[in-house]
């Protein structure tokens, strides 16, 4: 995740993916798109940290994938 154009207090990578997929099932680029969209594009989501934080909300069972 880059923090150049904003605050962003570290950990909160999980919140803010569930609040992407509260609205629908999505696939991690959509899902990295969606949030810099609805950052303004301030947040800039990488590889290297989307998937390891959708792999940790997949052991805690509060996503899945298929």
């Amino acid at each position: 995740m880059t923090y150049e154009h904003a605050d962003v207090v570290p950990g909160t990578l999980e919140t803010m993916i569930l609040a992407v997929v509260a609205d629908r099932s999505w696939h991690g680029f959509g899902i990295a798109r969606q949030i810099e969209q609805r950052s303004g594009g301030r947040l800039s989501i990488e590889e290297g940290s989307l998937y390891p934080a959708l792999r940790r909300l997949e052991r805690q069972e509060f996503v899945t994938s298929h």
